[in-house]
């Protein structure tokens, strides 16, 4: 059985994550750290980075040596930091910047996902999904 690709697994738990919305029920911690520990699970599965252990300064110098647009390393910089202001400041967002942040990690996932190659027997290769940072 083939594994599941990283961003896959990482965008449907992006997406249950938009549908909660948990920080309308003054989850907020709940919420960026969702938002958070599915961001660094996914930079684990596909950098191989050991972030669910890492700081967020430990992560983003992880980064330096990854070919990676500066757009996505922003995004994921700015998720990373408001996560961990919320988690461990207590730090109450003003609700735009609950939708942003989310927007920010599908977009970072999106800009940063591999490009998947599947072989069907008989039938050469199908391009599954478009993406420039393979």
């Amino acid at each position: 059985k083939p594994k599941i690709p990283a961003h896959i697994t990482a965008l449907a738990s992006l997406e249950k994550i938009k549908e909660t919305q948990e920080w309308k029920e003054g989850k907020a911690k709940e919420y960026y750290s969702s938002i958070s520990d599915t961001i660094r699970l996914y930079i684990e599965e596909r950098y191989n980075v050991n972030a669910l252990e890492s700081t967020t300064d430990e992560i983003m110098m992880a980064f330096r040596t990854q070919v990676v647009d500066p757009t996505s390393k922003e995004k994921l910089q700015q998720l990373l930091q408001l996560s961990d202001l919320v988690k461990f400041a207590k730090m109450t967002p003003i609700e735009v910047e609950h939708t942003f942040t989310l927007q920010n990690a599908f977009d970072f996932v999106n800009g940063t996902k591999r490009e998947e190659i599947l072989t069907i027997q008989g039938q050469g290769t199908v391009n599954l999904e478009q993406n420039k940072n393979a």
